[in-house]
């Protein structure tokens, strides 16, 4: 049974899991709080709860709260918090993020081992970690192949220029090795003998650039986390999904 929120946020300051393991739980977690001031005029929020009349949050601090219990807490003890969309999914509680806010505070009141802080500037490092969940989420139920042909953040190894794969994958011929995340990578390359392992070097990509890639070492397929939450697709299904400028569109490539 995987943790909810707090308890990776407990078990992270017991040392007993990563910040890797954080950021995922933080990505994936429903039912976050933010201020409603800060999505603008005319958004649109499913749920507003109110605590006081007036939002004055200490300068330069987004606050954030993974519950209404830890709003409720910051409230008693004597924030002016004022209205706050409830409710959210992570993907629109940390749309409010931006690199000009020194410092993004989560539940700021009460056991510090249930909090979290991060400068705006991680706005980009999250909003990977969102689309990474997401892609994990789906992978069993219905993969979005547009959304994983364009997600940029994929992991994958290579010895030298060559991307790593494998022959024994049932229906195809040939298949690469990628993952959602690092962390995800690095679990599988632990697992590999150790004069293996260091003849491996990390790459990231996405897009088109790694899906030529791809399929110029005559790889058929991909095979996405293996050892996770895995599942296998012809690479045609992405090369698809990439549209009508197949695969000499824009990406982000790193290798």
């Amino acid at each position: 049974m995987s943790l909810d929120v707090l308890d990776v946020l407990r078990a992270f300051g017991a040392k007993r899991v990563s910040q890797d393991d954080v950021m995922r739980a933080l990505a994936g977690h429903d039912g976050w709080l933010a201020p409603a001031v800060a999505f603008g005029d005319g958004a649109v929020v499913d749920r507003i709860v109110m605590y006081g009349t007036e939002t004055k949050l200490p300068p330069g601090e987004l606050w954030l709260f993974t519950g209404e219990e830890k709003a409720r807490a910051a409230q008693a003890s004597g924030a002016l918090l004022g209205a706050y969309a409830a409710d959210l999914s992570a993907a629109k509680a940390m749309s409010v993020l931006h690199p000009g806010i020194p410092k993004i505070a989560i539940n700021p009141v009460g056991p510090q081992e249930e909090s979290w802080y991060m400068p705006g500037r991680a706005k980009g490092l999250v909003d990977v970690w969102i689309r990474a969940v997401a892609i994990e989420k789906r992978l069993g139920t219905g993969p979005d192949f547009a959304e994983m042909a364009r997600y940029d953040g994929w992991s994958l190894t290579a010895q030298g220029n060559d991307l790593v794969g494998l022959n024994d994958v049932p229906g195809f011929q040939r298949t690469v090795l990628m993952f959602t995340t690092p962390d995800r990578m690095e679990v599988v390359l632990a697992q590999m003998p150790a004069q293996l392992r260091a003849t491996l070097r990390p790459a990231r990509g996405g897009g088109a650039p790694l899906f030529d890639m791809i399929a110029k070492q005559n790889f058929d397929s991909v095979l996405i986390n293996r050892g996770f939450e895995s599942a296998a697709f012809p690479l045609k299904s992405f090369v698809d999904a990439l549209g009508s400028g197949g695969l000499t569109g824009g990406g982000n490539k790193s290798w």
